[in-house]
């Protein structure tokens, strides 16, 4: 899996809530999110896993940062290619997220059930998610381009597939800043993906 800007995604979870960024950001000492967050930085994925696990196993997690800790263990997983695994943890991470701030571990989810094959239920939680949450997409640009990159790469419905390529170009177009991100979320996909999304976009264009 290619790795071009692969920490991006994280970095735009972490960096929007403020006890699990790094020390310098919020005040205090690092915490073992903090630590796992600079190797995500360096790419080093198997180093973030094993200490999100240690963290998590030895109670080093307080139970406020516990959703977000779930979320980065699940993106180191999905990363190494450990589906199963991330699918269970982006599952716990979303369980517990009663205040929704891990909005992209939805399309991390939807993700992973991709690449491991479950592509009937990657369509469900993409839809699922757009339903909910992407009325107004400016509230989580990241999440929602995901959804409807998803949903237009497995919906049977040409309709569909068009409006929701669509969809995920106006949310890229509107946030240039977020371009690395966007392109992480394009990366996962490849090389399969990126293929039939960049056939649909140019079929609804030409």
């Amino acid at each position: 899996m290619k790795h071009i800007a692969a920490a991006s995604a994280v970095i735009t979870l972490v960096l929007a809530l403020c006890p699990v960024a790094r020390a310098e950001f919020c005040g205090g000492d690092e915490s073992k999110l903090d630590e796992a967050y600079m190797l995500f930085e360096d790419e080093d994925f198997e180093g973030a896993k094993e200490v999100l696990v240690g963290a998590l196993q030895n109670g080093e997690v307080y139970a406020w940062e516990r959703g977000t800790a779930l979320a980065m263990l699940a993106e180191a997983q999905l990363r190494l290619g450990e589906y199963r695994p991330a699918i269970i943890n982006y599952r716990k991470a979303i369980e517990v997220d009663s205040d929704g701030e891990l909005l992209e571990s939805h399309n991390g989810l939807a993700t992973a059930l991709y690449l491991a094959g479950r592509t009937d239920e990657a369509l469900e939680v993409a839809t699922a998610f757009a339903f909910d949450m992407c009325g107004d997409p400016q509230g989580a640009p990241v999440a929602c381009y995901g959804a409807n990159v998803m949903i237009g790469l497995l919906t049977p419905d040409d309709t569909l597939m068009f409006e929701s390529v669509q969809n995920a170009e106006l949310i890229r177009g509107a946030n240039p800043r977020l371009e690395e991100s966007f392109a992480d979320v394009r990366a996962r996909l490849e090389p399969e993906g990126l293929v039939q999304i960049a056939s649909v976009h140019q079929s609804h264009n030409g």
